[in-house]
């Protein structure tokens, strides 16, 4: 029986402010420390999660490998039946401008991950146009 490994994409929404984007990514049946929130190329923020229950299951079937290796006799326990799954979820979202990611805030309560995101502010900065035939 092999542990059954599941990639999906989290359901994500975007909200956008003049100065900041709030991002609200679903993630059920995800514990705060299995979340994972990076990001490249200063506008693509990537969320990756992976299930407590299939954390849990490798571990188990880790410890049951070790005890029929270890000889544990008619008392041990084996799989009958395995449907939980190991998923891990993953999205990657583009934000259509640069971002001031040192400063992202996020927080995690009842399966719903908020992150706010500061946009980067751009200067202006003045350009001197010169005449072409001064060289």
């Amino acid at each position: 029986m092999t542990a059954k490994k599941k990639l999906k994409e989290c359901d994500a929404s975007l909200i956008e402010n003049d100065k900041e984007y709030t991002v609200h990514a679903e993630l059920p049946g995800i514990a705060r420390k299995d979340i994972d929130v990076s990001i490249t190329d200063c506008n693509t923020i990537t969320i990756a999660a992976q299930t407590a229950a299939g954390r849990n299951m490798e571990k188990d079937k880790e410890k049951e490998e070790n005890k029929s290796e270890e000889g544990s006799g008619s008392g041990g326990q084996r799989w009958l039946a395995q449907e939980r799954a190991q998923t891990t979820l993953m999205r990657s979202i583009t934000l259509p401008s640069a971002i001031r990611g040192n400063e992202l805030k996020a927080s995690f309560k009842d399966g719903l991950l908020t992150l706010v995101v500061p946009k980067h502010q751009s200067e202006r900065i003045k350009v001197e146009v010169q005449d072409a035939s001064s060289s």
